[in-house]
């Protein structure tokens, strides 16, 4: 019994104590915030005045239907707000998080002040001081009552004084809220027979309301303390407010489009607030030498600056890989970031401080350890650069992408990085990616890539993206790998004659050192035609007087089959085309094979590349000269193309 009492008195004892510093808490934040409370501070101000003032001269009984009348006008006001409330769990009623809807009613001046009115404080103050008046104006027969009673009426005018006060501002607030919910109705009257199809004026508030809060936000992010490092949990305050930006937008929106768009104000805040700080970098950095404190300050906050930007982009990004993020949004994100580092490496590339801070050796594959690719590069575009990597080598993230000209955006962004930066090749690995994809016969019917595919073969693409596109097409077609006609006829449209010579001679070894098939029917059409369109611009002829078989030989020394395909063969091989192919060529083709010149390059092989190559007049095999034992022999090492030799009517 004992212990039930102890443990309800410590349990009163608490409560008691949570209650006082309720109070206690209530009493600073009027203390602390006046403009919030200022109907308390009004009814506390006008009680004085009316106190010192004016002689009060009202019945209990008439105090007590005041306030029954004034409570309920509160009421009926309460009902109405109530009606303008809308389906919290229907996005379509909301715009970025706020109510589209009924925005005026949440805008309104006078209702923004009701929802700070102490409702209940009020309530309270005028629905018990009427009572009290009533009591003490009755006699009671107990002496000691009447006695306490007198007490109080002594002190009758305070009371007075406090509901009178209570009493004006209440009403006073209930005038102003009766006058603008007429008005307000009265609008919504007069506009409801008009179907409203837009929300530009209130859209333009939300997002204004939205960019304000942003703008304190990152105004704390950037503030003295954490360029300065005073603050100690920079770290999770920052992830903090990512996490917002993604989950907000995600949460609130109710589309895609919406989500872009929060994310969007969001991050040009974020911009605004990074140019802000760069601008004072770059002020900074044009500091005299001659004055020594300002250059210390100066040098030491330049210092401070660049330390606290690199480590939010750090952070940053570590924190969207591990969000649900749009994909077109990461591809917005990088680049507006790529574009802000680049001007930053632009404009400080010099600068030592900044190199010490910004470059750095950076292990691509951060969870390999024992990773040997490393590299000295901006730490932060390369950590971005490689992100981009990874979400490209999955289609589907591509697929959610469906925005081409974003990507050409990025494209553009990076090719700037490259041209800054030398010999990291970002936007090489981000095209040789997506065009892997193409050459998956799985992604065929996936959309971007169709999307991709098409806009790489339009006219009219920046110089700089030519070039890369036939670079990574002609390393694709030099790695050997299997691909469909359809795909080897797009990518040898993006070559030269030379460059078509030299995949040929190289797929041709390959496919024979790999114990592939030659070359299929199909597969001789495509190449066909390829260097059928590039000899109306140049014919092999033109080649011959040039330089071309140095070039020649040099990029298959430099490709998988330089190990079996010597100079001797090739130099033999490419001035052989120029002449017929008689008994003399051929026994010295078969030479070259004893002498282990020529490997892994049979007669069909060297045949086709003659058929693809040759001038009309050299493509004929005058085998009827040759001797039966040799006639023999070319029959069987070219039964594997007979195809190919009756569609171009070369029979043996």
């Amino acid at each position: 019994m004992m212990k039930k009492l102890k443990y309800r008195l410590l349990y009163l004892s608490y409560s008691c104590l949570r209650k006082f510093m309720r109070l206690l808490f209530f009493i600073y934040e009027i203390v602390r915030h006046p403009i919030k409370n200022i109907s308390i501070w009004l009814v506390g101000l006008l009680a004085l005045l009316i106190y010192g003032s004016l002689s009060i001269e009202i019945k209990g009984k008439d105090m007590f239907f005041m306030s029954a009348g004034l409570v309920s006008i509160i009421t009926f006001i309460s009902n109405f707000l109530e009606k303008q409330t809308i389906d919290i769990e229907n996005k379509d009623n909301f715009y970025l998080g706020y109510n589209i809807k009924k925005l005026k009613f949440h805008n309104n001046f006078w209702f923004k002040r009701f929802n700070e009115l102490p409702v209940k404080l009020l309530f309270w103050i005028i629905a018990i001081l009427p009572i009290i008046s009533i009591g003490v104006e009755l006699d009671y027969n107990s002496k000691v009552l009447n006695k306490m009673l007198g007490i109080i009426v002594a002190h009758i005018k305070y009371i007075d004084s406090i509901w009178l006060s209570a009493f004006i501002v209440g009403s006073f607030y209930c005038i102003a809220l009766l006058i603008e919910t007429v008005d307000l109705s009265r609008k919504n009257f007069s506009q409801s027979y008009l179907y409203k199809i837009t929300n530009k004026f209130e859209k333009l508030k939300i997002k204004i309301e939205i960019e304000q809060d942003f703008e304190e936000i990152f105004n704390n992010i950037f503030n003295i303390k954490n360029i300065l490092g005073l603050e100690n949990n920079y770290y999770s305050n920052v992830e903090r407010v990512i996490n917002y930006i993604i989950n907000k937008g995600n949460e609130v929106s109710a589309s895609d489009y919406e989500i872009i768009e929060f994310y969007n104000i969001a991050f040009e805040c974020e911009g605004n607030k990074i140019d802000e700080l760069l601008n004072r970098v770059y002020k900074y950095t044009r500091c005299e030498t001659d004055k020594k404190i300002k250059l210390y300050i100066d040098t030491y906050l330049l210092s401070k600056t660049l330390k606290l930007l690199e480590l939010y982009y750090h952070i940053k990004w570590n924190t969207i890989i591990k969000l649900n993020v749009l994909p077109i949004e990461i591809v917005n994100i990088a680049i507006q970031d790529l574009s802000r580092l680049l001007e930053i490496e632009t404009n400080l590339y010099q600068n030592e401080d900044y190199k010490n801070i910004f470059w750095g050796i950076y292990t691509e594959y951060k969870y390999n350890l024992y990773s040997k690719e490393k590299v000295e590069s901006n730490l932060r575009i390369s950590e971005i650069c490689t992100i981009l990597e990874e979400k490209f080598r999955d289609v589907n993230f591509l697929n959610r992408t469906n925005d081409i000209d974003r990507i050409i955006k990025l494209f553009d962004v990076l090719n700037r990085i490259d041209n800054q930066i030398t010999n990291h090749g970002y936007l090489s690995s981000i095209i040789k990616i997506s065009f892997e994809h193409i050459i998956d016969n799985e992604n065929k019917d996936n959309e971007f890539i169709k999307l991709f595919f098409d806009k790489m073969k339009k006219q009219g693409l920046p110089e700089y993206l030519i070039c890369k596109r036939n670079a990574v097409s002609k390393n694709i077609l030099l790695s050997g790998n299997l691909m469909s006609n359809n795909i080897l006829e797009y990518l040898l449209g993006f070559m030269q004659l030379e460059d078509v010579i030299v995949i040929l001679i190289f797929r041709l070894a390959y496919a024979e050192r790999s114990g592939r098939a030659i070359m299929e029917i199909d597969e001789f059409k495509v190449w066909e035609s390829a260097i059928n369109k590039l000899i109306v611009r140049k014919d092999i002829d033109d080649l011959k007087e040039s330089k071309f078989i140095d070039e020649l030989c040099c990029e298959i020394s430099k490709s998988h089959v330089s190990h079996f395909i010597f100079e001797q063969f090739i130099k033999w091989m490419w001035f052989s085309l120029f002449e017929r192919f008689d008994e003399n060529r051929y026994e010295e083709f078969i030479k070259l094979g004893e002498e282990g010149i020529r490997r892994n390059f049979s007669l069909d092989s060297y045949i086709i590349v003659r058929l693809l190559l040759c001038n009309y007049s050299y493509r004929t095999l005058w085998v009827f000269e040759f001797k039966e034992e040799n006639k023999k022999q070319i029959e069987n090492e070219l039964c594997s193309i007979k195809d190919i030799l009756n569609i171009k009517g070369v029979h043996i």
